[in-house]
């Protein structure tokens, strides 16, 4: 990443900074507070660098809501993968409810998303203890 800034985000109805790096060509990538992810090792070393972020903005713009649907979009790729044990149905219910944020929400505004609830990742036929 060549920079990067701090985000405000809703996330189930607390705000939380994240943080979002943009690469060379452009393209914003949000970065998961994870030690034990790469990009985000990188974004502290760059801090411990003595470099600042961007400060977060105070707006919530549908940038934002794109990049976090995209986001969760990708990260739930997984769930449509045939044989997948998950319940499929309510993934693929959890992922067009997401696709359809910009519509559903188009007169509100982006600062009325209400983000769903990602469907539980054990199978279909699995019993919780």
């Amino acid at each position: 990443m060549n920079t990067y800034r701090l985000v405000n985000e809703d996330l189930y109805g607390q705000t939380a900074q994240q943080v979002v790096g943009t690469d060379a060509s452009g393209i914003d990538h949000w970065i998961p507070a994870d030690p034990t992810n790469t990009d985000y090792q990188e974004y502290l070393e760059w801090v411990a660098e003595g470099n600042t972020p961007e400060p977060a903005e105070n707006t919530y713009t549908w940038e934002h809501v794109r990049l976090k649907r995209d986001n969760l979009i990708r990260e739930s790729d997984w769930t449509m993968i045939p044989g997948c044990t998950v319940d499929q149905a309510q993934w693929a219910a959890y992922r067009q409810t997401l696709r359809d944020i910009p519509t559903t929400y188009a007169e509100t505004g982006p600062e009325s998303v209400v983000w769903p609830r990602k469907p539980s990742t054990s199978g279909p036929n699995t019993i919780d203890e």
